[in-house]
């Protein structure tokens, strides 16, 4: 009986060991879960770290954007004005030379009120609606261009 008690605490004592080894391995496995989470928790913490700081930076470009663009549209304004400025002081003699040589001062008229409507349109979207204030800025040199040519083609 000796041997089958000493076999027997023998394979007790293996099976004992297997537990344990199991029970180790299970907290091992436990813990890395553990490290891993707290691991992806620091990582997600550092990429909305990184999107905050992105997100910053994008509306920082985006105001750089929207001065230089705002400088662009101001100085539009600037040629428009000075422009149709010079014209309105000149209107007399301009409107004389038109009726003079036969020629519609009417559709003049219809182009200079045309551009002040864009110049108010264009100041009232610069600030909301940059890229309707810029689309609008290339109709008015359009416009501008035009009526100058057609101005000085007059005059000359």
């Amino acid at each position: 009986m000796g041997i089958f008690s000493i076999f027997s605490k023998k394979e007790k004592l293996k099976e004992e060991e297997e537990r344990l080894k199991k029970l180790e391995k299970q907290e091992k496995d436990e813990n890395l879960a553990k490290n891993n989470s707290q691991y992806e928790k620091e990582d997600d913490i550092i990429k909305k770290q990184i999107k905050k700081e992105d997100y910053k930076k994008a509306e920082q470009e985006e105001k750089k954007v929207r001065k230089l663009l705002a400088s662009d549209i101001d100085d539009v304004l600037d040629e428009a004005n000075a422009m149709l400025a010079a014209i309105s002081k000149q209107y007399d003699e301009i409107a004389a030379i038109y009726d003079k040589k036969s020629l519609n001062k009417d559709d003049l008229m219809a182009k200079l009120k045309q551009s002040n409507a864009l110049i108010q349109e264009i100041e009232a979207n610069k600030q909301d609606d940059t890229e309707q204030a810029l689309q609008l800025c290339q109709h008015l040199k359009q416009i501008v261009h035009h009526i100058k040519a057609e101005v000085e083609e007059a005059v000359n």
